[in-house]
């Protein structure tokens, strides 16, 4: 795997996790 495939996985795996966790905030 490229290092540009990684930070490109790294990036879209943060994303997922925060926009998960500003779900969970959202429905509190």
């Amino acid at each position: 795997m490229t290092l540009d495939r990684q930070i490109a996985s790294a990036l879209i795996a943060d994303h997922a996790r925060r926009r998960v966790g500003s779900d969970a905030a959202l429905r509190a």
